[in-house]
């Protein structure tokens, strides 16, 4: 069973990941001990509401694999705990993943047209996944739960926007469907060749969030909340010190 450790950024709880082999080592034995569960993506907007959203607070609490998706989070690990952790592309680890083991999948997020258009993407870029089902998002919860259910997958993908994804992976969690949930965000759009991804060079230098500034303006009050965080993240690091000196 692969060892991972959950550091506290600011109280909610992140895994530093070093690289993506290590990732799969665990979601591998995640599936294969048939874990019921879901990955939580932590960025610096999850990490400010935690305190004060109470249902966010226990989805990410309940979450077998917090992982840092946001240049905050990595930000964070190597400010707090001087550990170095990738950012992560979670979706597209865990379908190379499924496509080297041949796993089930179920596609669950999105527009019917989008979903349809992911699904055919995925069966060519990655023939030995199985998807065995797959459903837009404008469906009922019932509809939802009932159809992962009859499909049995060992990876659900679930694409609900944030943080209506999690509340409805916790939830699902207490059925013990014995399959590992991944929140996927706008990975179907891009899978569907609706949205572009930022530059290589700007995803590896963790300013995926000013490509995403450029193309949404309207965004700019959320990355306000970036000025907070990093402010916070300071008087973190200076109590800890001096708690340390002390």
């Amino acid at each position: 069973m692969a060892n991972f450790e959950k550091y506290r950024l600011l109280g909610c709880p992140c895994v530093s990941l070093s690289s993506v082999e290590m990732t799969k080592k665990i979601l591998n034995d995640l599936i294969s001990n048939h874990t019921s569960g879901y990955t939580v993506a932590i960025n610096a907007e999850k990490i400010m509401r935690y305190k004060s959203d109470q249902e966010l607070f226990a989805a990410i609490e309940k979450s077998v694999l917090p992982y840092p998706d946001g240049a905050g989070a990595v930000l964070a690990l190597k400010w707090l705990y001087g550990k170095k952790s990738i950012k992560l592309d979670m979706p597209k680890t865990a379908l190379d993943l499924a496509n080297t083991n041949g796993w089930r999948l179920f596609v669950l997020g999105a527009r019917e047209d989008v979903n349809s258009t992911a699904c055919d993407t995925i069966r060519k870029r990655y023939p030995n996944i199985q998807i065995a089902g797959r459903l837009h998002g404008f469906g009922s919860e019932d509809e939802m739960l009932q159809s992962i259910q009859m499909a049995a997958p060992q990876i659900v993908f679930m694409a609900l926007g944030s943080p209506k994804q999690e509340m409805l992976a916790c939830r699902m969690q207490d059925m013990q469907l014995q399959t590992l949930i991944i929140g996927c965000g706008g990975a179907l759009d891009v899978l569907a060749g609706q949205t572009k991804r930022a530059p290589e060079f700007m995803i590896n230098n963790n300013l995926e969030w000013l490509y995403r500034l450029y193309k949404q303006p309207s965004r700019w009050r959320r990355q306000l909340k970036l000025v907070v965080f990093l402010y916070k993240l300071m008087i973190e690091k200076v109590i800890g010190r001096q708690a340390h000196l002390q």
